[in-house]
């Protein structure tokens, strides 16, 4: 099988929602798509990283060309190229994309023993970076302030955003027919890794989808949306003033909040596992970050232990 085969049998599957995935995975029809996925070994992969790392680094240039049928807009999606390397943070994406093919090919055995040849290749030393989050204390004063806002479903969205831990592309879309009253759960049917999750709602988070539902609502409207019910509204704009007139210097985005989900989690005590299981993710390694936040769980041990 050749590896334009198997990425092509890949996509056709692909359920996630990475826009950048197809021009990464398209690098690697680029340079290997005429291999055998059996004969690809670590030194081919490398090389052709070698040959990724001299490209420019690349900005995403949407314009919007219209709307589907369901009311969703439709973008055309251009690249332009910025005057600096790739950071090693996209090199490792790079990375990844290839190892997703070959776990495929794995999983769906279209090749008898196949081994993959990714565990040979060194990803690259990423700067850890600096998570920013607030506090519940924080998120409370943000929802108070949004309160003021012209847009008033913007409060919810916080507090589903807070206590969800859920992306704001699930959010946004997210419709009326997915919350269950009865239960205080929503569930997404898909998210960025590809599959569906439920998540449970505090009595806050129902009484902030009280205050925006009306009997005017279908199930298939979205819960976010401004005027037109199958369009999700664009938050961003007043999220950031917000933030900028509460927090001023800090580099506060609306993908905090999900950080912040996860910081007030590990303070309360709750295990990582839950909290990656929380946050729908597929192992301990993206919530391990947060470890050192947690002291809830080691006090009891030390209290046992000595």
């Amino acid at each position: 099988m050749l590896l334009r085969d198997a990425v092509i049998a890949y996509q056709k599957n692909y359920a996630g929602k990475d826009p950048s995935q197809a021009t990464r995975l398209g690098f690697w029809v680029e340079q290997l798509g005429n291999h055998e996925v059996k004969d690809i070994t670590a030194l081919d992969i490398d090389d052709a990283i070698s040959i990724l790392m001299q490209r420019p680094a690349q900005t995403t240039l949407r314009t919007k060309v219209g709307q589907n049928e369901a009311g969703e807009v439709i973008y055309e999606v251009r690249y332009r190229d910025l005057d600096r390397p790739k950071s090693e943070a996209t090199l490792n994406r790079y990375i990844a994309s290839l190892g997703s093919i070959f776990r495929f090919i794995k999983k769906m055995r279209l090749i008898r023993g196949f081994v993959s040849p990714i565990s040979g290749v060194e990803k690259f030393k990423e700067s850890a970076g600096k998570l920013e989050f607030m506090t519940e204390a924080e998120v409370e004063l943000l929802i108070a302030k949004a309160r003021q806002s012209r847009w008033k479903k913007l409060p919810c969205l916080i507090r589903l955003a807070f206590v969800t831990g859920v992306r704001s592309g699930a959010l946004k879309a997210m419709r009326w027919k997915h919350v269950n009253w009865e239960l205080k759960t929503i569930t997404f049917p898909i998210t960025k890794n590809g599959e569906p999750h439920t998540a449970p709602l505090n009595d806050a988070c129902i009484d902030e989808l009280s205050r925006i539902y009306s009997d005017k609502c279908s199930g298939e409207d979205l819960v976010f949306c401004g005027k037109f019910r199958n369009k999700a509204h664009d938050f961003r704009s007043s999220y950031l003033t917000l933030i900028h007139e509460l927090f001023p210097g800090r580099a506060l985005t609306f993908h905090s909040l999900r950080h912040s989900c996860c910081s007030h989690l590990a303070k309360k005590g709750v295990p990582l596992p839950v909290i990656a299981s929380w946050m729908t993710h597929k192992s301990l390694r993206m919530v391990s970050r947060y470890a050192h936040i947690s002291t809830v769980d080691r006090e009891n041990y030390l209290r046992s232990a000595f």
